[in-house]
């Protein structure tokens, strides 16, 4: 079994990123333009984003989210 480096939910606004260590995340726009990049400590750490579709990437797990 492949470990994921990070549990990813969103919440109104935003995302939450869980991790067990510190990590670099970037998330993207969906058209593909870097929306942030943010080094984020092991625990649990919240990122604010406007309302949209994105594309979250840290190491080799990608994900897409919705923020409402």
């Amino acid at each position: 079994k492949i470990k994921k480096p990070f549990i990813l939910r969103t919440i109104p606004g935003g995302i939450v990123v869980n991790s067990e260590q510190p990590i670099q995340v970037n998330i993207y726009t969906f058209h593909g333009t870097l929306q942030t990049l943010q080094k984020i400590p092991a625990g649990s750490s919240t990122i604010d984003l406007p309302k949209g579709l994105y594309i979250v990437k840290a190491g080799n797990q990608i994900e897409k989210v919705i923020v409402k």
